[in-house]
C-alpha cells in the first residue's frame, strides 16, 4: 500500500511543482535576431521575392541534400 501511494503521490507532486514554476516565469519572451547582408537591397530583393531562387541560397538544402522540393 505504501508503495502504491508512493506511485501515485510522486507523480502528482513533480506535476504540481512543474506548474508551479511556470507561475514564477515572466509572462512574455523577446526574442531578437539580426543580420546584416552586404550587398544593395536590390539584390537581395530580386533573391528572396522568387520562390524559384530559394534553393540557390537555402541552408536546408545543405544540411538534407537528398530533400525533394516539389
Amino acid at each position: 500500500m505504501k508503495s502504491l501511494k508512493l506511485f501515485i503521490v510522486l507523480p502528482l507532486g513533480l506535476l504540481a511543482l512543474f506548474m508551479a514554476s511556470g507561475l514564477l516565469l515572466p509572462s512574455y519572451a523577446h526574442i531578437e535576431r539580426s543580420l546584416v547582408v552586404d550587398s544593395a537591397p536590390e539584390t537581395v530583393f530580386a533573391q528572396v521575392n522568387t520562390l524559384k531562387n530559394w534553393e540557390k541560397w537555402s541552408p536546408w538544402l545543405d544540411i538534407d541534400p537528398t530533400m525533394e522540393i516539389n
